[in-house]
């Protein structure tokens, strides 16, 4: 039996429709109405809707325009509309329906009284028709009181429609088409505690209604309501990779869409919003490929050394992908240049070639071509200056589809490849460069519009075109000018494209080289291009005009004219896996303290959804998120959809350097991701998660094992993974699990750890960390100040002890109890500052609670306590419990291993005990209680550390070190200024000339 939609056995059912579009209203309209259920053609009828669908009324109200239509009930599931309003395309809302009636709802742009507006459906080429002669103009709530809405927008659209004329209050904004989500926030002044709903309009098309109620911290900040008003709308499958004309959002309760950045809408149809996962940077990020296509610049040189010289050294500080610079001196006049290039010659990666006599720009740019062999070529005139990543991005932009031929810069001065740029005292100041190239690139959308030609300034040239087409015309274009463009138009018409980098600025001085020739060059060139091509002026002219360098420059001025953004810096990636606990906060302090010189993010990852955010006040906002389909593998430590969203993000936020903070949860192939991107990883070991999947190296019987299987009986339990995620670990898999730590660990430039012991055992378990950076780098703390809270031991007084932390069995809640247990005269008194293991209530010890992280200091000074205590019976690679208590002056007891006895015995201010046995214990805290002169001691020791390495080692030193090692780990990327191990080079052939 025939399905009663009409399509094929097995296809879904009908989802919708799709129209053929035309660059003017009519003819879009007028095209041929085709109905698809599931790829499968249903339907397709020129005529379909004929005359019977017409305007009856009309109604308008300050801005807001409502319009009725008669519509036959059998038609209104496929009706579309699309309306001009004086003129103005308009956004069209369609919020009821009643018996062969639909209600549209529209922004009115005009300020008339009776404006002229056109209505079109499919099918027609002419405008409806209305009731009678003129549009029958009646009372606003008439009009929408004789429809009856309907689902999904009944009930809430009918209550709020009524008071929709007279709302005021509604803000909000359509913030992003990010990926794969349209990304905003609407909040209703007038009902601050309603959630409003947004409709999404896709080519004023109805695809979606949601909710704004997702919380932000920068809404909350910026008193919008209680701050639960964002909204992340994801794509659906049907519109991931496709191009649009407009995207939408309108409230519910109002006909005024959302605000959106010039940048935004100019922009939507000139490149397709994708998911991260196979969007245009995951497509264009097959990192196989961009791995094996090595690259070669080719800088062709004649004279103007001052410019050649920036142009160089601008080159060797930011080419941090692997590549060959081949410099070519054209026999340049002015005898500086041979000195100049002289202190290039010992780079491994640099050439330097010399024509013996002038060959001309183009012959010298084909013997580049040819010298660089099988690699890709960039195309550098000896006039530009590079800035960071550029040639990642110019990489990715060439390849991001297999008919991409080339990829041209954006550029201060490079015809129509310029953008608006600030005004700058200095043309040639470097720090002024990274500050504009880095903005650029971080507000750019990665647009890659299609364009006629490239631009030989800085154009990115893949050597398949090469191949396909050809060299550069010598002959026809032997100075320069108009090679390029020929170059082009041969690959574009072996169907080859060519796009526009809009993440890459490369700085132009502009015909440095050629003087007063430059004007009939251009004109002898241009003949031969319109003599070759004639519609090569017609290409050029629409690509100027077109939507997509209109998007380019738009977004670029929206970038420099926002007020409140810092100066671009050099944007971190922090990777962790928990919002709370020591990493967290510490990696909060260091964030805070390096933000002068970078940008910092932070990838979260809760096992299932990845969330890019960034520091916004006391907590984060969230800039995107994704969910995996399907969870990381525990045992691969690994998910190629990981990979890909990572990817993406990492390149579409102008990520420069990652520093992982905790790996748990994550992706291996993080690692991998970055290296292929030409990104340098840091990484952090908090714990020994690296070695151990136990995390603190404790056994089934709670003994330490460091990193070596004991004998005892039972598994070892896996602390981030549930029990049975893990075959069992000791002496069987966690031999497998750090073999494929120690693999994923290569993709790093360097590691840090907190302390010494921790280093070295770690080496001991995985030797392959030894052959990188590795510096020791502990924890700073900044306090508001130091306190002296510890009280004297007195005779036949209990010892006060307090115990700072979420006290779990691996931070001795096992052992306090015990030790407890023994104390049957009450000479103990044990104060828990903070959450605790259950078998501690009852216990006989004096809970308090949870506490701030903030309030500590004083919260233990209040507690009057004599000495503190750590009872870890792991080696903690640092503790900031300790560094709290030493703030309050207050001695501590704790075991001698890990971070805790190095440190006590560095700088004392406690005592070390070695035997964990509760018994040991026990009797070791009663020879306390009764030194008085020795707690004495500690409290002196204490007071010296509060005036030496407390008051000196805060925040700020931590990330001084940071910052130097970020910079010294960037600096291993600057793959030209590699020492060449000999002196020697092959003589190229050319070179006899």
């Amino acid at each position: 039996m025939p399905r009663p939609d009409g399509a094929p056995d097995g296809a879904p059912a009908l989802c919708g429709f799709n129209i053929k579009p035309s660059r003017q209203p009519g003819a879009w309209l007028a095209a041929p109405l085709e109905i698809r259920a599931g790829g499968h053609t249903l339907n397709r009828n020129e005529n379909l809707v004929r005359d019977q669908v017409f305007i009856h009324s009309a109604a308008r109200r300050g801005d807001r325009l409502l319009v009725k239509l008669h519509v036959p009930d059998e038609l209104q599931r496929l009706f579309v509309a699309r309306a001009v309003v004086d003129g103005i395309a308009a956004v069209v809302s369609p919020i009821g329906r009643s018996e062969n009636t639909v209600l549209l709802a529209m922004r009115c742009p005009s300020t008339s009284a009776n404006p002229t507006f056109e209505l079109w459906s499919p099918g027609r080429n002419t405008p409806l028709r209305t009731a009678r002669d003129g549009i029958a103009w009646i009372d606003f709530d008439t009009l929408h009181d004789s429809v009856t809405l309907t689902p999904p927008m009944s009930e809430t659209r009918a209550r709020r429609l009524a008071k929709a004329a007279a709302t005021t209050g509604l803000v909000g904004r359509m913030e992003a088409l990010r990926g794969d989500a349209l990304i905003g926030w609407a909040f209703d002044h007038d009902d601050p505690g309603a959630r409003v709903v947004v409709d999404i309009f896709v080519d004023g098309l109805w695809r979606a209604s949601t909710i704004a109620d997702q919380p932000r911290g920068d809404l909350r900040n910026r008193g919008i309501g209680d701050g639960a008003h964002a909204f992340h709308w994801p794509l659906p499958d049907d519109l991931i990779g496709r191009a649009f004309e407009d995207f939408s959002a309108l409230p519910s309760n109002g006909y005024r869409p959302l605000p959106k950045p010039a940048s935004y809408a100019a922009g939507l149809s000139a490149a397709a919003p994708s998911g991260p996962a196979d969007g245009p940077f995951a497509r264009a990020l097959d990192a196989q490929v961009l791995r094996r296509v090595p690259v070669a610049i080719v800088v062709p040189i004649f004279n103007a050394v001052e410019a050649t010289a920036r142009c160089i050294a601008a080159l060797l500080d930011h080419t941090s992908t692997p590549a060959e610079l081949i410099l070519i001196d054209d026999a340049s006049s002015d005898p500086r240049m041979a000195s100049l290039l002289a202190q290039f010659e010992g780079l491994a990666n640099v050439r330097v070639l010399r024509n013996v006599e002038n060959l001309g720009f183009t012959r010298t740019v084909n013997r580049g071509i040819a010298a660089a062999g099988r690699a890709d070529v960039v195309l550098l005139n000896s006039d530009t200056r590079v800035g960071p990543r550029w040639l990642e991005s110019l990489r990715l932009a060439a390849h991001r589809s297999a008919r991409t031929a080339s990829a041209t810069a954006v550029s201060d001065n490079a015809g129509a490849f310029s953008i608006p740029l600030p005004e700058r005292e200095s043309a040639h100041d470097p720090a002024d460069d990274l500050v504009i190239a880095r903005q650029v690139a971080q507000t750019a959308r990665a647009l890659w519009p299609e364009a006629p030609t490239g631009h030989g300034f800085c154009m990115y040239i893949r050597r398949d075109c090469l191949d396909d087409v050809g060299l550069l015309d010598d002959a026809a274009f032997p100075r320069g000018y108009g090679e390029e463009n020929d170059l082009s138009m041969r690959a574009v018409r072996r169907g080859w494209t060519h796009v526009v980098d809009d993440r890459t600025l490369v700085f132009h001085e502009r015909s440095a080289s050629f003087g007063d020739e430059k004007t009939e060059l251009m004109t002898a060139g241009r003949k031969v291009i319109d003599h070759r091509y004639p519609d090569y002026t017609s290409k050029v002219r629409a690509f100027i005009g077109g939507p997509g360098l209109r998007a380019i420059k738009a977004a670029a001025e929206d970038g420099f004219a926002s007020t409140d953004r810092a100066p671009a810096r050099p944007r971190i990636l922090f990777v962790i896996n928990k919002e709370t606990g020591g990493t967290p906060q510490t990696n909060r302090d260091l964030m805070s303290a390096i933000d002068d010189e970078y940008d910092p993010f932070i990838l979260r990852f809760d096992r299932r959804t990845l969330f890019l955010e960034r520091p916004a006040g006391a907590e984060n906002e969230v800039l995107t998120q994704h969910s995996l389909a399907t969870p990381i593998d525990p045992l691969s430590h690994r998910s190629g959809e990981y990979d890909r969203v990572v990817a993406s993000w990492l390149t579409q936020y102008a990520i420069e350097l990652v520093h992982v903070r905790h790996i748990g949860w994550h992706s291996f192939g993080l690692f991998r991701v970055a290296d292929d991107l030409s990104i340098p990883v840091v990484f952090s070991f908090h714990d020994f998660y690296a070695v151990c999947p136990s995390l603190k190296l404790l056994d089934h019987s709670l003994n330490f094992c460091g990193g070596v299987c004991t004998l005892a009986e039972g598994s070892c339990v896996p602390e981030l993974w549930d029990e049975f995620d893990l075959p069992p670990l000791r002496d069987d898999w966690v031999y497998t699990w750090r073999a494929q730590m120690a693999e994923a660990l290569k993709g790093c430039e360097a590691f840090v750890t907190t302390s010494p012991f921790a280093k070295q055992l770690l080496i001991a378990r995985l030797p392959s960390l030894a052959e990188r950076r590795f510096p020791v780098i502990e924890h700073g703390r900044d306090f508001t100040q130091f306190l002296q809270a510890a009280q004297p031991l007195k005779p036949l007084s209990p010892l006060r002890i307090v115990v700072p932390g979420n006290i779990g069995i691996p931070k001795g809640a096992r052992l306090i109890r015990d030790v407890k247990r023994l104390d049957v005269d009450g000479r103990l008194e044990f104060h828990i500052l903070g959450l605790c293991h259950e078998m501690l209530v009852g216990a006989d010890v004096v809970l308090h609670g949870a506490f701030d992280r903030e309030e500590i200091v004083e919260r233990i000074a209040a507690l009057q306590p004599n000495v503190g205590g750590i009872f870890s019976i792991w080696p903690e690679t640092y503790c900031h419990t300790l560094t709290e208590l030493w703030a309050a002056g207050v001695p501590t007891v704790a075991f001698d291993v890990g971070a805790l006895g190095e440190r006590i015995r560095d700088h004392g201010g406690g005592w070390l005990l070695t035997d964990t046995a509760p018994e040991a214990v026990y009797r070791a805290l009663l020879a306390i209680a009764d030194d008085q002169q020795g707690a004495a001691d500690k409290v002196a020791e204490i007071g010296r550390w509060q005036q030496n390495a407390g008051a000196e080692y805060g925040v700020a030193a931590m990330a001084a070190r940071y910052t130097a090692l970020y910079r010294d780990v960037a600096a291993t990327r600057q793959y030209l200024r590699a020492p060449s191990p000999s002196q020697a080079h092959e003589m190229d052939p050319l070179d006899v000339v």
